[in-house]
């Protein structure tokens, strides 16, 4: 049973590999030369020294996730869509991105910058050294950023690259955020597809803690876990990104972008995104640690959000954006109601007695006939 299982898992992993290389050749993007300036967010806030305050998100346009462009990426990841044609970075043009947005916030009501490229500021293959140099001088020229964040995948984490940062940077403080996603291997491996290991993960952690601030990112709901699955799996990912030393966990419920692997399962009918009373659930469970939900604005922007009925949506999306997130006190969640529950409790009672690998290997062929009438085998210029 273990030789056939193992063999299943093979299978599997190495369909999802083929599949997600070819989704990536055809997705479209965008020349380089036609991207003028990084993407802007002034919507969002974060903590900073114990209080709310507003933070600035700066997305640039780089080449895409190494990670993506090597093995095909996650399932649940449109960022790709967003990067541009060219096979190497011009720093050129990712110092005018991130000057061109920098110029327009004005930096007196926002204290925290986020900077990000859609996959991983560390490696300098996606940002040189020639332009990350000159943007943290800009930074760092900017007396009134007391915070900066970066995100990075957990390889490209190294202590010299830490300090060439830091350094930079003069006295603000840095928080480096690593998506953990899962404190299941074979969630990880399988319907995340990140790529990496949880014990190669916890090493960067220690490297990261030694000069930076830790954040962690946990995913809810990875395809081809159950409601409740997913709903146990996050709490025990919360739970293991608290032990790893996380000065602060992310909760980010998937959303719905396309030219994903999980945009044609969800097109297909072989996806829900997480009911929102699941979320409210898992806050409940692993209060009082502080997890601050992310809200669903990931770039390219989503067509599709975690939802419960319809009718209940906007006022419990409402208090886990902004309610919750201003207080982390689930409390807040006490109140909520909707008859909405009955049909959220049965899906939580749905099972999948297979496991994972021979879920995935029965979707697969659906998943190529999907990818087929939505990205032709032929690519769509984009110029």
């Amino acid at each position: 049973m273990a030789v056939q299982a193992d063999k299943q898992f093979t299978e599997a992993l190495s369909g999802l590999d083929v599949f997600l290389a070819e989704l990536r050749r055809r997705t479209p993007r965008v020349p380089h030369a036609s991207i003028v300036a990084g993407d802007l967010d002034l919507t969002r806030f974060g903590w900073l020294d114990g209080q709310i305050v507003p933070r600035a998100v700066i997305t640039l346009r780089s080449v895409g996730c190494a990670w993506t462009r090597r093995g095909g990426g996650c399932t649940m990841c449109g960022h790709y869509a967003g990067a541009c044609l060219e096979a190497r970075p011009d720093p050129e043009r990712l110092v005018a991105q991130f000057e061109t947005a920098f110029a327009k916030v004005d930096w007196a009501r926002f204290p925290m910058l986020c900077l990000y490229n859609g996959g991983s500021i560390l490696n300098k293959e996606e940002l040189p050294d020639a332009a990350l140099d000159r943007i943290l001088a800009s930074i760092a020229a900017e007396p009134r950023i007391r915070e900066v964040a970066i995100e990075t995948r957990a390889e490209f984490v190294s202590a010299s690259r830490l300090g060439r940062i830091k350094k930079r940077l003069a006295d603000r403080r840095l928080a480096v955020a690593l998506g953990m996603e899962t404190a299941r291997a074979d969630v990880l491996a399988l319907c995340v597809h990140k790529g990496a290991t949880l014990d190669a993960f916890a090493a960067a952690c220690r490297v990261v803690r030694d000069n930076a601030m830790l954040r962690l990112y946990v995913l809810a709901k990875p395809p081809w876990l159950t409601e409740a699955e997913m709903l146990d799996d996050a709490v025990a990912a919360i739970k293991l990104a608290e032990s790893l030393g996380a000065a602060e966990i992310h909760f980010e419920p998937l959303t719905i972008q396309r030219h994903t692997l999980l945009h044609l399962l969800w097109t297909t009918g072989r996806y829900r995104l997480p009911w929102l009373w699941s979320l409210v659930e898992i806050l409940r469970r692993v209060a009082p640690t502080p997890v601050y939900v992310s809200p669903f604005a990931h770039l390219p922007r989503p067509i599709a959000l975690p939802h419960n009925c319809g009718r209940c949506d906007g006022f419990v999306r409402e208090r886990l954006l902004d309610v919750y997130n201003r207080t982390l006190d689930a409390s807040v969640f006490d109140a909520l109601a909707c008859a909405c529950q009955d049909d959220w409790r049965s899906a939580l009672a749905a099972t999948d007695p297979r496991p994972l690998a021979e879920r995935v290997l029965a979707d697969l062929p659906g998943l190529w006939e999907a990818m087929e009438r939505e990205l032709p085998a032929e690519p769509r210029s984009t110029r």
